[in-house]
């Protein structure tokens, strides 16, 4: 069970804590308390590990390799659409996926994509100035 969970470098101290309930060895004292610390908003369900967000939803915690997948599962596949990159990280958050550094890494993502930079310098028009019109009688 803890083969699965530990796998990951982000998250294989804090998997093992909720696991064993002792801080993995070789751990220096402020990298102890900081996965005592950061293991409150985690939970392991069903040999997955989630995140629980501040209104207590549960996001399945990801390793670098699911989280390239679904980047591109989200941005540049058929049912992506090629948003700008904070549409798609608040995609993939609604989705449920978590890691740490989601939205640093779809930035990234879509700042690489060719297709969103061919498109880039494309701007849209400024609006203009309303102007009112006064009605004097109906119709």
């Amino acid at each position: 069970m803890a083969e699965n969970l530990a796998v990951c470098d982000w998250y294989s101290a804090i998997a093992q804590f909720l696991l064993k309930l002792e801080i993995p060895p070789g751990l220096s004292s402020s990298q102890a308390r900081t996965v005592k610390l950061r293991e409150a908003k985690y939970c392991i369900h069903e040999n997955m590990l989630y995140w629980r967000d501040p209104s207590r939803i549960l996001l399945r915690c990801l390793d670098k390799e699911q989280s390239i997948e679904v980047m591109q599962q989200f941005h540049s596949s058929m049912c992506g659409g090629h948003h700008y990159w904070k549409t798609t990280a608040h995609k993939i958050l609604r989705a449920r996926y978590y890691w740490p550094t989601l939205f640093s890494d779809v930035f990234l993502f879509v700042k690489s994509c060719e297709r969103c930079q061919i498109f880039e310098g494309k701007q849209q028009l400024k609006s203009l100035p309303l102007k009112p019109i006064h009605a004097n009688g109906p119709f």
